[in-house]
């Protein structure tokens, strides 16, 4: 167990959750047109760190200690709140964009209050830091190149591993 690689996969995950919130601050600065592409942004980056969160952190957590079932279901469940909100941010089928994106916010910010939660109590926990901060810094990099040649995360739902991609 390394202090120094919990530090540093927090400091990782601390410069996401920085830009994102920028950006939550500066969409809610800015005209509705002049946000679209912000939005977007913003939202590209959420999917970014729920796909970290889903794919290597919560099932880090979740083996490192069992008992911890319930926050990392809640956690689990906070995500697919705040992929419903954006979804429908992203079709506009909300009334009034501002207060769901303010209600996206607001969900995103209590999610990371139990995600620091639980990172905090892991840090007492024997995981391999360093691989899981490693992890992360990949799987960073790869979307990244999917975002820029694309446009977006690939979808491995809808385009599995080892089919023709799109």
């Amino acid at each position: 167990m390394s202090n120094n690689h919990h530090r540093d996969l927090i400091r990782l995950l601390s410069g996401l959750r920085e830009t994102l919130d920028t950006l939550f601050v500066t969409c809610g600065q800015i005209s509705a047109e002049a946000a679209e592409l912000l939005l977007q942004r913003l939202l590209l980056g959420l999917e970014l760190l729920w796909k970290l969160e889903e794919q290597v952190l919560m099932p880090a957590l979740q083996r490192a200690a069992p008992e911890w079932a319930p926050d990392v279901a809640a956690g689990a469940q906070e995500i697919e709140v705040m992929r419903d909100l954006s979804l429908r941010l992203q079709d506009r089928r909300l009334p009034d964009p501002g207060i769901g994106l303010g209600a996206l916010e607001g969900v995103v910010r209590l999610h990371w209050l139990r995600s620091d939660e639980l990172l905090a109590r892991a840090a007492q926990r024997e995981l391999d830091w360093r691989a899981l901060h490693d992890e992360v810094q990949g799987l960073l990099a790869r979307w990244g190149e999917e975002i820029r040649a694309h446009g977006e995360i690939e979808d491995e739902e809808r385009d599995p591993v080892g089919l023709p991609p799109r």
